[in-house]
């Protein structure tokens, strides 16, 4: 899949255009859902002034993509897009990093982070389930039925892919940090313990699931895991799998931090969609026209 730019001349929201910034198919579909017309050129028929001074600077809407910094698979220039943005624009994406938080609170700009959006979360959450159930599937060497899997973490994501999982008859193991999820767990009718108990654990498990966005499959724990386990992460950079452990112990670790934009990316799409137009005002959505939206592949893929 090519990361694209999409310019939206004129907009379901407001005369002035919007852009999107694709760099996977849930925001290709994004872009489908919020505009019909649509164009393809390459990245090098727009020139970095008209980009900035011109597309960018005169954006009603911008909606980055999820997490925002693959924004930098791009060749342009991250500091002047934050330049370039301005207090009159709405600004959407997911997991926006605390350097561009401290550049929008500066310039007085109204941002809107998808990922702390609790409908968004939970929505995404049964939708990375669904994504983890067939990784599970496609890449275990052994039936879910009878498995033991060990998932680390106990938020949205993991709940969510624990129930699934035990569905299919799989015997789940949650390793977590906080004794009120460890509690949560055994009440959902789960193993549970504390990381200190990881290494046993994991001892004869033929998956592990990752949800933590920290170090905290480490070494003691990878130590122990037999050689043709699944240790599947999907949390979000850096993950939470020492990757330094897994080459010592000739373990394989599948990075899988954007599960939903590989296996339901339309689903995906609308979840993204609604929230940027539940804030849309009823002004803005009973605009008829519908917008062109300019497709840009990078230069170097086209």
């Amino acid at each position: 899949m090519l990361p694209f730019i999409i310019y939206m001349e004129g907009s379901v929201f407001m005369e002035q255009h919007s852009i999107v910034f694709v760099t996977d198919q849930r925001q290709l579909y994004l872009s489908e859902l919020l505009g019909k017309k649509r164009r393809m050129i390459t990245e090098a028929a727009a020139s970095q002034t008209d980009f900035y001074d011109n597309l960018l600077a005169s954006a009603r809407w911008v909606i980055f993509p999820t997490p925002v910094l693959r924004i930098n698979d791009y060749h342009f220039d991250e500091k002047l897009i934050l330049q370039k943005l301005h207090k009159e624009q709405h600004i959407f994406g997911g997991k926006f990093p605390d350097e561009w938080k401290q550049i929008f609170e500066k310039k007085n700009i109204s941002y809107y982070d998808l990922m702390e959006d609790e409908e968004v979360t939970l929505r995404n959450a049964e939708i990375t389930a669904e994504a983890v159930v067939s990784e599970v599937i496609s890449k275990s060497l052994y039936s879910v039925c009878g498995q033991k899997i060990v998932i680390t973490g106990y938020g949205r994501c993991a709940k969510a892919a624990a129930r699934r999982l035990m569905a299919l008859g799989a015997k789940i193991t949650i390793l977590a940090r906080s004794r009120s999820a460890r509690r949560q767990a055994m009440e959902d009718g789960y193993f549970a313990f504390d990381f200190s108990y990881g290494p046993q654990e994991v001892f004869a498990a033929g998956t592990l699931i990752n949800t933590v966005p920290a170090p905290v499959v480490t070494d003691c724990i990878m130590r122990e895991m037999q050689k043709d386990i699944l240790i599947l992460d999907i949390a979000s950079a850096p993950g939470g799998c020492d990757t330094a452990a897994a080459e010592k112990y000739g373990l394989t670790i599948t990075a899988a931090s954007a599960l939903p934009a590989v296996y339901t990316p339309m689903s995906s799409a609308k979840v993204l969609a609604d929230a940027v137009l539940k804030r849309t005002s009823p002004e803005e959505k009973c605009i008829e026209e519908k917008p062109w939206i300019y497709q840009i592949v990078k230069s170097d893929t086209a």
